[in-house]
């Protein structure tokens, strides 16, 4: 039975520089014994003739360390200095001026604008406590320092439109009303 033979007449199993004669030599195969020094690079690559190996890094000058601990050093390692790895207080670090908290949010400001949102969409009986916790978020914020500013404000608007909205529908509820009943019904 013979091989099945791909294109060219060569066999598609058999490999570069295998035992076929007719292959020829295998390009990638490492330089056989005796054919050159091994340990030169090819022309064209390594320093320019002239040029040796760059100098090397003196010791560093005097008042610095190498940059890194020695073996058995009892110094820090990796962390930044001065950092142990154990836990701190964070009133430690407010007390060296690092950072401050922000103040906390409004409470009656967040209220104020949820409940002028549900009166805009749900309810409008809520609008007018929306206008009055609005009202008092602003004096709060305003006398302690707390945020939530744009959040009181935004209650503020939208119970007042939720407001607006309750009073059209109590006027539209009155005119039907007394209309029906200056009409009997009818």
């Amino acid at each position: 039975m013979s091989t099945p033979q791909g294109s060219y007449g060569l066999d598609p199993h058999s490999r570069p520089g295998g035992s076929d004669p007719s292959a020829g030599p295998n390009p990638y195969a490492p330089p056989a014994e005796g054919s050159g020094d091994a340990s030169s690079p090819p022309p064209g690559y390594g320093a320019p003739p002239g040029f040796g190996p760059p100098p090397g890094f003196g010791p560093p000058p005097a008042g610095y360390g190498s940059g890194y601990p020695g073996p058995g050093h009892p110094g820090q390692g990796y962390g930044a200095p001065g950092y142990s790895g154990a836990q701190h207080n964070p009133q430690q670090y407010l007390a060296q001026g690092w950072a401050t908290p922000p103040p906390p949010t409004e409470g009656l400001a967040v209220a104020a604008l949820v409940l002028g949102i549900i009166g805009l969409v749900v309810i409008q009986i809520t609008g007018p406590v929306a206008v009055v916790l609005g009202i008092i978020a602003l004096v709060r914020i305003r006398r302690l320092g707390t945020r939530g500013q744009g959040l009181a404000i935004a209650g503020l608007v939208t119970g007042g439109v939720a407001t607006l909205l309750l009073l059209l529908f109590g006027v539209f509820l009155v005119a039907v009303l007394t209309d029906g009943a200056l009409n009997g019904f009818s």
